[in-house]
């Protein structure tokens, strides 16, 4: 998994472990003892899902790592038509990860001893069934084959998804799919009614319903009333850097890639460059964004107009897809979000802003702050918060999400994911970046084994889909598209 999402105004941007909120820290901290005290619990009697993992890619092994962190999941199978990435996946789950598979030294760590937070006794038994895992090039003989596979993640190139998560789903299977939902529209529809009508937990990648500070900002703006009405939403995600994946002679020559359905090996390898096989920066990156607006507004948009295009990578990338967007949407009560995603220029990072006419939250993976009106009166508790100067000398207010964020998350109440380390101050979030992503999978199995349905269902995937479908589609057309309310339902 490459570490490649950025902070929120990196030159700027207030540490998470500044003070915050008394009332919210207490509240975190009551939360945290409750729930480490349930985590314990479940730890002990988590009841064993075998799962299979379909896509053995960056995405991929970073879900099977996380997914390897709780309480109870074993490897019984992975999939891949990739034999390099392959191999990574089943060397992953049975903790034999070397520098053969991430060269990368920093990459290699973060693979390494994943089972390490589990009970002597669950690792063993874990390794036991991942040592006798099988590999498979087709995922269709994989869930014939391997019979006692309960749960399935999904991570393929987005063209698949629909494809091959509906499989999963006919076949019986439990399911786990990475974002974007689908491809198209009338995919993402025929997913979500297969999803809805099979009483099975279909879970998406939507894991920032399990991160801390995207929940404490979501608490800052309905309970404590920080924006008043939110009138105007700011998203943005700015890297620097390419897509491509370069392709030698010897990968050219490791598979017949057209009976894969691609063109070529550089297809294969760079699908997110083709608008064939991808939805560019709207599906890879804004999905995300667009989901927690419409969390935090509790709506929609209705409408988009954006403008696009390849004009910075064209030489180099290969592909087709925008290698920069700038989008603006409508939600219903005339609010507007103006999205920003670009690959030239990392400044800022990513992040949310969400403003109203007594103050602004802005919020990202990494942490958040405060900024309240000068008309504004203060707040009950902000005699008790630390403050401090921005960039532009306004006065602000770091979020602080409690001694370990590691616990809070999702609309559904988090049970089994304590894990050594949460407990001590600061939680192992800033050694873990991928934290809310181990609480999303770790989640999902406990859905399945308490027979509930995920926070990140079929409905909220879809609606972060169909804004960034249209979107694609604006941007292509230059003009302005109403997205009416038809395509949001099934």
């Amino acid at each position: 998994m490459t570490d490649d999402r950025g902070t929120l105004g990196r030159r700027s941007f207030l540490k998470a472990s500044a003070a915050g909120s008394a009332t919210f820290a207490a509240a975190l901290e009551s939360l945290r003892a409750e729930q480490a005290k349930e985590g314990e619990t479940a730890a002990r009697d988590a009841r064993p899902i075998r799962i299979a993992i379909i896509g053995c890619g960056n995405m991929g092994c970073g879900d099977l790592a996380q997914a390897l962190k709780a309480p109870g999941v074993c490897l019984q199978a992975a999939c891949d038509v990739w034999p390099p990435n392959l191999e990574a996946g089943l060397a992953i789950g049975r903790d034999e990860v070397t520098a053969k598979h991430f060269p990368d030294e920093r990459i290699l760590k973060y693979y390494q001893g994943i089972y390490g937070g589990r009970s002597e006794k669950d690792r063993a038994e874990a390794l036991k069934v991942a040592k006798a895992a099988k590999g498979y090039a087709d995922y269709r003989e994989m869930l014939e084959k391997a019979k006692d596979v309960e749960a399935v993640i999904v991570a393929t190139p987005l063209h698949t998804h629909c494809e091959i998560a509906s499989a999963c789903i006919k076949a019986g299977r439990h399911v786990y799919c990475e974002k974007m939902m689908a491809k198209t529209i009338e995919e993402c529809h025929s997913l979500g009614k297969l999803a809805r009508d099979s009483g099975l937990v279909v879970q998406f990648g939507h894991q920032q319903h399990w991160n801390v500070w995207y929940t404490l900002g979501n608490k800052l703006i309905h309970n404590d009333k920080i924006c008043g009405p939110i009138t105007h939403v700011r998203a943005w995600w700015n890297r620097n850097g390419s897509w491509l994946r370069a392709v030698s002679e010897e990968d050219v020559k490791l598979i017949d890639a057209t009976k894969c359905g691609y063109k070529d090996v550089n297809q294969l390898r760079n699908w997110r460059l083709f608008w064939e096989t991808s939805g560019g920066l709207m599906a890879e990156l804004a999905c995300h964004q667009i989901d927690i607006v419409n969390w935090y507004l509790a709506g929609v948009p209705t409408a988009v107009v954006g403008m696009g295009g390849l004009d910075f990578h064209k030489s180099d990338w290969g592909g087709d897809v925008f290698d920069n967007v700038q989008c603006i949407f409508e939600y219903p009560g005339g609010v507007k979000l103006t999205y920003q995603s670009i690959s030239t220029n990392s400044y800022d990072g990513q992040g949310e802003q969400f403003m109203g006419p007594e103050g602004t939250v802005i919020v990202s993976r990494k942490g958040g702050f405060i900024y309240r009106e000068p008309k504004t009166a203060a707040l009950g508790w902000q005699q008790h918060a630390k403050t401090t100067k921005n960039a532009k000398g306004q006065t602000v207010i770091a979020m602080k999400a409690g001694s370990s964020p590691g616990l809070l998350g999702g609309a559904n109440k988090q049970k089994g994911q304590a894990i050594k380390g949460d407990d001590k101050k600061g939680g192992d979030k800033e050694k873990d970046p991928y934290h809310d992503y181990r609480l999303a999978l770790g989640d999902w199995a406990d859905c399945i084994r308490e027979k509930r349905q995920p926070a990140a269902n079929w409905e909220m995937a879809l609606r972060a889909a169909v804004p960034c479908i249209m979107a694609n589609e604006a941007m292509r057309k230059k003009a302005y598209v109403e997205i009416g309310a038809e395509l949001y339902t099934v």
